[in-house]
């Protein structure tokens, strides 16, 4: 499944000129159904990532919403997402995805 996420968003930058390879920061969004889960999640994502993210409130479904990030290269980015979705659906949350800046490959 991290394959396949990140496999689609790799194919975005691709048509953007960017070969993924970069260091930035990506962002991840998590969704969960309750407060709990959403906050045993951040406890644990928050030892290698800065929660960008966590508001008091639930959004308009009702889903508990954390957003983190930390530098890394997308294209090495199924590495990290397997743990990261594993501990999602331990607690029964939903991995929207990922975002980072465009990085174009440089002329040579």
């Amino acid at each position: 499944e991290a394959l396949l996420v990140n496999a689609r968003m790799l194919k975005v930058l691709q048509k953007q000129g960017d070969d993924g390879a970069d260091m930035r920061t990506v962002t991840h969004e998590v969704r969960f159904p309750t407060r709990f889960g959403r906050d045993a999640f951040r406890r644990i994502v928050e030892k290698d990532y800065m929660v960008e993210k966590a508001p008091d409130t639930a959004d308009a479904d009702g889903r508990w919403v954390i957003e983190f990030s930390r530098m890394q290269a997308p294209s090495m980015l199924h590495v990290a997402l397997t743990p990261l979705m594993q501990e999602t659906r331990k607690l029964f949350g939903h991995y929207e995805g990922w975002t980072a800046p465009v990085v174009p490959r440089k002329a040579d």
